[in-house]
């Protein structure tokens, strides 16, 4: 199941300013200035990078700004792969933005804005927990950071993969293993809703404070499993795109 982030970047942006960021995190980027796309160095996400033959509004939903859009870099990865992606994007943001004065927007398939960069600075809206697993509206992203990943937010992201890599390495989960991943620690069916997008689905929790957290899994066969269960259940689900 193949997934999409997209970085829609203002007009005055340039190909060479980005293979400068990507360069310096370790990119191998050659042809300069005529790439048009590559992996990360590290996570092999897929990103491909558009240059408009004509300025464009921005396509990220909700999102109401009085530039244009002039380059366009989308990364492409697979949902089992997200977390290892987002460690590489967010630092990629983090350093175009201080590298170059342009701003922009990256949203996920242009349905979730997860961060903006105006003339205030940049704004994470969804900072990315690489080690927990969540992509969570709170704290700043500098706050969480380990040799490893760039964050260390442990929560129930991580703790339900963690126990599934103790309990089992089966592809066959039953009805009881399923339920105390999901239900282990109190929450109900209630707390969970599905996404649903052109391109695929994400599983969500909303925490007794309201608090709203993209739920991530390194594991395929888990994540595909645990929808399953909880669509047997009656879970919400909401379509986007």
């Amino acid at each position: 199941m193949g997934l999409m982030m997209a970085l829609e970047i203002e007009l005055g942006a340039t190909l060479e300013e980005v293979a400068q960021t990507l360069t310096d995190l370790g990119a191998c980027v050659k042809d300069i200035p005529h790439i048009h796309g590559g992996l990360l160095p590290g996570s092999k996400c897929g990103f491909g990078l558009t240059l408009h033959r004509y300025p464009m509004r921005v396509l990220a939903k909700g999102m109401k700004v009085n530039w244009t859009v002039g380059l366009t870099m989308t990364f492409h990865f697979r949902a089992s792969n997200k977390m290892s992606s987002m460690a590489e994007i967010y630092p990629f943001i983090e350093l175009f933005a201080e590298q170059h004065p342009h701003r922009f927007v990256l949203s996920f398939e242009y349905e979730r804005v997860y961060a903006v960069r105006d003339e205030k600075g940049l704004d994470l809206r969804w900072p990315f927990s690489a080690r927990g697993g969540f992509l969570a509206r709170t704290a700043p992203f500098h706050t969480y950071r380990c040799p490893v990943c760039r964050l260390i937010r442990l929560e129930l992201g991580c703790l339900i993969a963690y126990a599934w890599r103790m309990t089992n390495n089966r592809e066959v989960f039953s009805e009881q293993q399923l339920d105390e991943l999901l239900f282990g620690r109190g929450m109900t069916v209630q707390d969970y809703y599905i996404e649903q997008y052109p391109s695929g689905e994400m599983l969500c929790f909303r925490d007794s404070k309201g608090q709203a957290y993209d739920l991530h899994f390194n594991d395929d066969d888990m994540a595909s499993a645990q929808m399953r269960r909880l669509k047997q259940l009656g879970v919400r689900i909401v379509t986007l795109g």
